[in-house]
């Protein structure tokens, strides 16, 4: 289950347009026809998009700014009622106080900064930044442009869609397609070991010009964006399922310690995983506790030691738990624990390298199939 915010901006000027179009008044040539129907498009793909994420038993995020959030939040709600599945806790979003929301579906949670457009004391990023794996990018305004400031600050998987490129609909081309540019140029280093690059570039999908005298998205048009909106959100699936892991234990070149990363560092790899100890990834001018942090959180599964008692070992430990990290815990049988980690599970070995490996290999499998 991944937390999925989606912001983006359509304009009521767009709905008027396609209005006026349908009703056939002067004046409406092809490129306002070609705009009103890129307008539906995007809302028929917005409408897509919130539907197929909490299909997947995903959780929507939003901040009930636009009516492009409005769009997203009634396709969840849509579904989820056509299953008698509560909206509480599956569409959640993020608001500033006395903002003036777009809709009120779901759950609304206030934050603690009354404005995202800058800085302020304690509070370094928007809620909805931190607690989002990915953000989904549909249509420019500011709002747009602030989100995608803190997002690319707290180096989140960002995923801009450039289909749509009206002047109808307010689409600063330049400014989105900036941020397309600016995830490519990262792309090795934020992406590249989850897709490749032409995954990435199912966001830049051209769509035919429309055809007929209305702006009206035909039974084909429908499937195409329903199909759109899969890939998009396989997509998100995708770039947030890391295939990094994160080896936690005391820096000792013991032999202890090495046979254990080894043992992991194999089992990660028979599961299509990749694990390394962090003192075997760094340089000497490196500040490895920044390196730490980072390493935690983009990691998908986190190993852990506890055979010997270390401050930094649980330290670290906990900011993987307090992150939600799935965490496969060992320790030296008959070895004593305190009570917040006893409290955890925990795989005991002794000198049978065979049983911890076939035990890690069942533990990853399961957390594999769960997620």
């Amino acid at each position: 289950m991944a937390n999925i915010l989606v912001v983006g901006h359509y304009d009521e000027t767009a709905e008027k347009a396609w209005r006026e179009c349908l009703s056939g008044l002067p004046g409406t040539d092809n490129g306002a026809m070609e705009s009103s129907t890129n307008a539906k498009r995007i809302r028929e793909l917005a409408n897509q998009l919130g539907k197929t994420i909490v299909e997947r038993n995903h959780v929507l995020f939003g901040c009930a700014e636009t009516l492009l959030d409005r769009f997203v939040a009634e396709g969840a709600k849509a579904w989820l009622c056509s299953q008698c599945t509560a909206v509480g806790g599956r569409i959640v979003s993020y608001v500033c106080r006395n903002a003036e929301r777009s809709h009120n579906i779901g759950d609304f949670i206030y934050s603690d900064s009354s404005t995202w457009s800058r800085l302020e004391a304690n509070i370094p990023f928007p809620e909805a930044i931190v607690k989002a794996d990915v953000i989904i990018l549909l249509g420019e305004n500011q709002h747009v442009q602030i989100i995608t400031f803190w997002a690319q600050i707290a180096e989140k998987p960002i995923l801009p869609v450039t289909s749509f490129s009206s002047h109808q609909l307010h689409l600063n081309k330049e400014d989105i397609h900036r941020i397309f540019r600016h995830e490519m140029q990262q792309f090795d280093r934020k992406y590249g070991d989850r897709i490749t690059r032409d995954e990435y570039e199912v966001l830049k999908k051209a769509f035919p010009n429309s055809s007929g005298n209305i702006p009206q998205l035909c039974e084909s048009d429908q499937r195409d964006l329903q199909a759109y909106a899969e890939e998009l959100v396989t997509l998100a699936e995708k770039v947030t399922q890391s295939k990094n892991c994160f080896i936690i234990m005391p820096f000792e070149k013991a032999l202890q310690y090495t046979t254990l990363a080894g043992i992991f560092e194999d089992c990660a790899n028979k599961c299509g995983f990749s694990a390394k100890r962090i003192d075997h990834t760094i340089g000497n001018t490196t500040h490895i506790i920044p390196r730490i942090y980072k390493e935690i959180t983009r990691s998908s599964l986190v190993f852990a030691d506890v055979s010997k008692p270390s401050p930094n070992v649980y330290y670290e430990l906990g900011f993987a738990i307090g992150l939600k990290k799935n965490v496969i815990i060992t320790r030296r049988k008959g070895v004593r624990l305190p009570f917040d980690i006893n409290d955890l599970p925990v795989i005991d070995w002794e000198g049978n390298t065979a049983a911890l490996s076939a035990s890690i290999l069942e533990k990853i499998r399961a957390i594999m199939e769960i997620t």
